[in-house]
């Protein structure tokens, strides 16, 4: 898994590298990468709950600035 605090690949709560919950919102796994653009990185995850299997959105926070300073 990819630690959601670090972005380091870890398999241990906490996460090995920086000691922080590696779980998104405490409830999402991290699976792998499915892209990065110039609006943020989609991973593919898990519900560690229910097993549900989703991709998740991480934007950067400047994204949106940057479009309507362009405009």
């Amino acid at each position: 898994m990819i630690c959601a605090a670090c972005g380091e690949p870890t398999e241990a709560r906490p996460c090995s590298v920086c000691g922080e919950e590696p779980l998104l919102a405490g409830r999402w796994r991290l699976d792998r990468v499915l892209g990065r653009g110039a609006n943020g990185t989609t991973y593919a995850g898990t519900h560690v709950g229910d097993g549900t299997v989703a991709a998740l959105k991480e934007a950067r926070p400047d994204a949106g600035t940057k479009a309507a300073a362009l405009a």
